[in-house]
């Protein structure tokens, strides 16, 4: 998958019970804090939080633009699964490689 399909299918999968604000850093180094978004097939409108120097108050963002999301509220990583990441399988007492059954 690219790196536009992963951010798409991210924010597409955003996880109901998360606040739809956070923070996006592009690949300009902008960091853009948001309190909410829409999707479009190709690229994401960020509603800022408060208006950037030029008095912007919305960036439409390709999806390829965005070097990673921060999310800003305290929750449990347990809230993503929705949006379909997975727990890490637990490992033995000092063997970081096999993995023990649960």
């Amino acid at each position: 998958m690219d790196v536009p399909a992963i951010w798409n299918d991210f924010f597409q999968r955003w996880p109901e019970k998360l606040n739809r604000r956070g923070v996006v850093v592009t690949t300009y180094g902008e960091q853009i804090a948001f309190n909410d978004f829409l999707r479009h097939e190709h690229a994401i409108l960020l509603e800022r939080q408060a208006p950037d120097s030029m008095g912007g108050r919305k960036v439409v963002l390709p999806f390829h633009k965005i070097d990673c999301v921060k999310i800003t509220d305290p929750v449990d990583s347990t809230i993503f699964k929705s949006a379909g990441f997975i727990p890490l399988a637990k490992t033995a007492p000092g063997s970081a490689s096999r993995p023990v059954a649960t």
